[in-house]
């Protein structure tokens, strides 16, 4: 399957100067995202327990930002800390239902990662959580988990697997090998996934070369890619609001 001439449309993960350790604004992105040709992005500023981060209001204070911005549409996200391998988060419900599309990640200031047994059943646990929609960089080596309980616990919460591009970039070889064998099993057991950047500077966002090479390369089917196009991700965005309704 050939993906030379792919843009993908949407981001689901970037962070702007909110984020507090990131050098980008919504206007950086959304100029990049017209010079590139996409058609839209999702904040996901991180969660108020990292050092220097926004308040734990700002999923709510991002209903000031309008669904389109240029020609842009502009989702509502979030990169929550899990804080324990019961799955708690760092941000509360009450904040978390103003959100289009919600990340959560172990980061080493809320959470050290622990055993694979500990980390597989943190992401298990905050997969069921209903505001969650996708696990962020699972393919950290330094929070080793179990990667098919990962995929096919995603699968059976109907939610999505993230290829961060930066997992395949030159300089991060320790996590190619986990992100190569996760997409793998994405394509055994026909999980979702997203694409993302996890831009912390806006040049990073519509640059996705090497996800794109891998996945010509084993062949992915590009029904499972989310963010492939707008329309798509529009999609599961309210399958997702449906799914929050039952």
């Amino acid at each position: 399957m050939k993906y030379s001439n792919v843009i993908i449309e949407v981001d689901p993960h970037i962070h702007t100067v909110i984020s507090g350790h990131s050098w980008s604004t919504l206007t950086d992105y959304t100029e990049q995202a017209i010079k590139t040709g996409m058609k839209g992005f999702c904040l996901s500023e991180h969660g108020c327990r990292t050092p220097g981060g926004p308040p734990e209001f700002i999923p709510q204070a991002q209903m000031q930002v309008p669904e389109v911005y240029k020609g842009i549409r502009v989702f509502k996200g979030l990169e929550a800390n899990i804080l324990d391998y019961d799955g708690s988060l760092d941000v509360r419900e009450k904040y978390l239902k103003f959100l289009d599309f919600c990340i959560a990640s172990i980061h080493f200031f809320c959470l050290r990662g622990g055993t694979e047994e500990q980390n597989t059943e943190a992401y298990r646990n905050v997969l069921r959580n209903p505001y969650v929609d996708m696990i962020g960089h699972p393919d950290d080596p330094e929070v080793p988990c179990n990667l098919e309980a990962l995929v096919l616990e995603t699968k059976n919460q109907n939610k999505v697997i993230e290829l961060n591009n930066r997992s395949l970039s030159p300089n991060r070889i320790d996590r190619a090998d986990n992100a190569q064998k996760m997409i793998k099993l994405c394509k055994k057991h026909e999980v979702r996934i997203c694409i993302s950047s996890d831009a912390h500077w806006h040049e990073m966002m519509g640059e996705y070369t090497a996800s794109l090479n891998f996945l010509e390369e084993i062949d992915f089917p590009k029904e499972l890619i989310v963010n492939l196009t707008l329309e798509r991700f529009q999609q599961y965005v309210d399958e997702r609001r449906a799914r929050l309704l039952k």
